[in-house]
């Protein structure tokens, strides 16, 4: 299917020979008076689907959002059943082939994402399951999960595995059957089109003083700050929200979750990506714009070597992602 052609089957209208997102206004998901600072304005540079769009901070909160952005149905068009969160890496490289610092990498970027509370094993939702990749590790040590999908090709891919997962937005889907004592919402956040909606439903799922764990870019990264338009995390139109530990901290308190901590991830991806999109557009030293901007498959050792400096930014929270931790308030 074309670009084109997703677009129009879900609400774009073509339009002097391009396709028309259908877009829309949205106030701050946080009740605050209209007000806003136009920050920013962006492409879709991961997909090169058409369409410039605008970051706008809420004067009263300091809340990044995209505004205007594609209505829930338009959106559509931006999750391809080729996205890259719906399908899983071949995992026929057996330990033993894989060299011991590339196995570290890997241990270390999940580490960061995917840190878990001290949580003995019980029933859990991933919110944004995709192929079901971490239900099945979470399965192997006793959670019995099930998960919520936007996407039905990624669901059938989980429900293959075993999980009962139903697919729709968060926003409109139907919750488990029992409470669950943890709900993980890895890259979901910042994808909402109603956020505080949605994080009021999972901790209506969730058992009392259950747990939250949500991973999102950081908003207040030093990438941000350098590349503007071309961060990496940026991901427009896909990403509504832009969050720092401020404003997530403000989100959960109004959700039913108090905020219990905060990790800063201590790599340099979207940093490196975001300088090879640079140097790309100042058509300056071609080879290390690839290089930087195939930072998983390409830099290798190299990421090793930028740990120090990824763990001193991630100290004073100026790293690219992070994932917090929040309990189900009283």
């Amino acid at each position: 299917m074309t670009l084109a052609s997703r677009l129009a089957s879900h609400g774009a209208n073509p339009a002097a020979g391009a396709p028309e997102l259908e877009l829309e206004h949205a106030a701050c998901p946080l009740g605050c008076q209209p007000g806003d600072e136009p920050i920013l304005q962006g492409r879709d540079l991961k997909q090169g689907l058409p369409g410039l769009f605008t970051i706008v901070r809420c004067r009263c909160c300091s809340l990044l959002r995209t505004d205007p952005r594609p209505t829930p149905a338009a959106m559509l068009a931006y999750y391809p059943d080729d996205y890259s969160s719906y399908w899983t890496p071949p995992q026929d490289d057996s330990p033993e082939r894989i060299p011991r610092w590339k196995r570290r990498l890997r241990a270390l970027r999940r580490t960061e994402q995917y840190r878990l509370p001290p949580a003995a094993p019980g029933r859990l939702l991933d919110v944004g399951c995709g192929p079901g990749t971490f239900l099945c590790e979470m399965g192997a040590t006793g959670w019995r999960g099930e998960g919520i999908e936007l996407s039905e090709y990624a669901a059938s891919k989980a429900r293959e595995l075993g999980f009962p997962v139903r697919t729709g937005a968060i926003e409109t889907a139907a919750g488990p059957e029992q409470p669950v004592d943890l709900v993980t919402a890895f890259e979901v956040l910042e994808h909402l089109h109603a956020p505080v909606l949605a994080l009021k439903k999972m901790a209506s799922w969730t058992v009392q003083g259950g747990w939250l764990v949500a991973s999102v870019p950081n908003a207040a990264a030093i990438g941000f700050h350098c590349f503007g338009a071309l961060w990496y995390h940026l991901h427009l139109p896909n990403h509504l929200y832009h969050f720092t530990t401020h404003t997530m901290k403000r989100l959960l308190d109004l959700s039913g979750w108090e905020l219990v901590r905060v990790f800063h991830h201590r790599v340099l991806e979207a940093e490196c990506k975001s300088a090879g999109r640079w140097l790309a557009a100042k058509n300056r030293l071609p080879w290390l714009a690839r290089e930087l901007q195939g930072y998983d498959s390409r830099l290798g050792r190299n990421n090793l070597l930028m740990l120090p400096a990824a763990s001193a930014l991630a100290l004073v929270g100026r790293t690219g992602g992070m994932t917090l931790w929040a309990r189900k308030a009283g």
